[in-house]
């Protein structure tokens, strides 16, 4: 049976090879298109959800401007410990203080935060341990980038005191939601800002929150915050924020590609609708005979729906093949992480063979229902 349809197909091809290559080129692009998009589409929602894992779907850094005085660190400390469990609160504070090694400047950003804030970020030693929090533990970690030639036990110099290497990161991945690079970054205890910044002022704070649901813990956070600060200021960001802006940047490509896959799906359709027509009109005295020698409505009608399918089946695969390869080069074109999307190759077919029985349904009824006497007259 499969011969005999590949061997019906070679031979339609051999006979109307313009109008078939037409037909096919058309249904095997709206296929294309189809798949892309969906393979696209798959692309951008996985790295959507990377980028949410990443970055914590579960936590986000607030900046606390209050409205009178500023924090202290036993404020903080007190702020914090009230909102356990639900809230892990640490905070951090960039010093605007330099640094110097071997009375040279250091290109580096000094951050003061809590022990617990390397943990919650994964952020790992390489080498030595991370300080205690304790107000006059006069130690530091460094961040990888800062570290070359430098070695545990060795001294750095933060306002005239000399603090000790105690921990050295390793290289870590660079975090948009936070203020500074961890691996260009001198890390000192938050007990030790008013020695090295002269005032006790703290207003970043990184929380980890007991629930994905970040929009919702967001305005619980708030909630506690403006009853405790009525006038207070606060600014948030979380890994939302950045999920918004890549898909910001794709939506334009994959609505483009939407359009275009139902724009060539309808010509794709109409080119098929076309070569059917054309292929009835040639050969009505074929079904005028066919019909004459005892065939049946339903085989005339049925023959010229197989030529459709079987037209269609050969642009799905194509189509399948052509899309997939063309969402690969798009989806490195975009920038983002190519991942495999079943989909796209499941869904190829069955919206060929839609396409096909859909356009090609109607010339089969008319070709079926055509009088053999006025065929071979």
């Amino acid at each position: 049976m499969i011969r005999f349809w590949i061997k019906e197909a070679t031979g339609l091809f051999r006979f109307y090879k313009v109008r078939f290559i037409f037909g096919l080129v058309g249904i095997v692009l709206g296929i294309a298109a189809v798949c892309a998009l969906v393979s696209v589409r798959y692309c951008v929602d996985q790295n959507s959800q990377q980028l949410l894992k990443k970055y914590g779907e579960s936590r986000f850094v607030v900046t606390l401007v209050p409205s009178g005085k500023p924090f202290s660190y036993q404020n903080i400390v007190n702020f914090s410990r009230e909102l356990l469990p639900e809230f892990i609160v640490m905070p951090y504070q960039i010093l605007s203080i330099n640094a110097f090694y071997h009375f040279k400047k250091m290109d580096s950003m000094i951050v003061a935060s809590v022990a617990e804030l390397f943990s919650t970020m994964q952020w790992k030693i390489a080498k030595g341990s991370i300080f205690s929090s304790t107000p006059n533990n006069k130690a530091v970690v460094i961040g990888q980038n800062i570290a070359l030639g430098k070695q545990i036990g060795e001294t750095i110099s933060l306002e005239g005191s000399y603090y000790e290497i105690i921990g050295i990161l390793e290289k870590t991945d660079f975090n948009p939601l936070l203020d500074f690079d961890p691996n260009q970054t001198i890390f000192v205890d938050i007990g030790l800002i008013p020695r090295l910044q002269g005032r006790q002022t703290i207003d970043s704070f990184i929380v980890q929150t007991s629930s994905n649901n970040l929009p919702l813990q967001e305005k619980k956070f708030t909630d506690i915050i403006e009853n405790k600060l009525p006038k207070a200021s606060l600014f948030y960001k979380d890994a939302y924020v950045f999920q918004k802006a890549f898909l910001q940047q794709v939506v334009m490509t994959v609505k483009v590609l939407g359009m275009v896959a139902v724009i060539t799906l309808v010509l794709g359709g109409v080119s098929i609708l076309n070569l059917l027509m054309v292929l009835i009109n040639e050969r009505r005295k074929e079904i005028g005979i066919r019909l004459a020698f005892g065939a049946t409505p339903l085989t005339i009608g049925t023959q010229f729906l197989r030529e459709t399918l079987m037209l269609c089946t050969a642009g799905g695969i194509g189509g399948m093949i052509l899309g997939n390869l063309g969402a690969i080069i798009l989806v490195k074109q975009l920038g983002i992480t190519y991942y495999f999307a079943i989909g796209s190759w499941i869904i190829g077919l069955p919206v060929a063979l839609g396409i096909g029985t859909l356009v090609g349904i109607v010339p089969a009824i008319l070709a079926a229902k055509l009088d053999p006497a006025k065929l071979l007259n």
